[in-house]
C-alpha cells in the first residue's frame, strides 16, 4: 500500500530527479493508481474539454501542509466524471470543483489548474512523456 501524500509531493519528487531519469521517476509513481489517473486525465489525448482560464479557486485553507491530503483526487475524479463524458452535469463542474479545492492544499491547485488549463504539468516535457508513455498520444479515432 503506498503511502498518502500531496499532489505537489509527487511533483517535487519528479522534479528532484535527474533530466535523465524523470520518466523512470513518473513510471515508478505512477504505480499508484491515483497519481496515474492524473497523468492519465492530463496527458491523454482522447479528453477534450475548455476551462476557464480566469477561475480562482477561494481558498478556505493557507497553511502550508494543510488542507485535504487527497482533496486532489477528488479533483481529478470529478474532471474525470464530469468532463471527460458530455453529460447535462458539466455545467456543475466548476460548482463543484470551487467546493473541493476551498478544502485542498494550496500548493497542490495550482498543479491541479495547469493540468485543466493547459493539459500538462509545469516543468515536465510533454514530448517526453507522450515519448515515454505512448498510450496517452493514441486517439481512439485513428485506429
Amino acid at each position: 500500500m503506498s503511502k498518502r501524500m500531496f499532489l505537489h509531493e509527487y511533483i517535487s519528487e519528479i522534479y528532484k530527479a535527474p533530466q535523465d531519469a524523470k520518466m523512470e521517476t513518473i513510471a515508478e509513481l505512477c504505480k499508484n493508481k491515483r497519481l496515474a489517473e492524473f497523468f492519465d486525465l492530463t496527458y491523454n489525448k482522447n479528453y477534450q474539454w475548455e476551462f476557464d482560464r480566469k477561475y480562482k479557486p477561494t481558498l478556505r485553507n493557507v497553511r502550508e501542509n494543510g488542507g485535504d491530503i487527497m482533496g486532489w483526487y477528488e479533483a481529478v475524479k470529478l474532471a474525470k466524471r464530469l468532463l471527460t463524458k458530455t453529460t447535462a452535469q458539466s455545467s456543475n463542474f466548476v460548482r463543484r470543483l470551487d467546493r473541493i479545492l476551498e478544502t485542498c492544499n494550496p500548493k497542490d491547485i495550482p498543479i491541479i489548474l495547469c493540468s485543466l488549463n493547459n493539459r500538462s504539468v509545469k516543468y515536465i516535457n510533454t514530448r517526453d512523456v507522450y515519448k515515454y508513455f505512448p498510450e496517452y498520444n493514441k486517439n481512439d479515432d485513428e485506429e
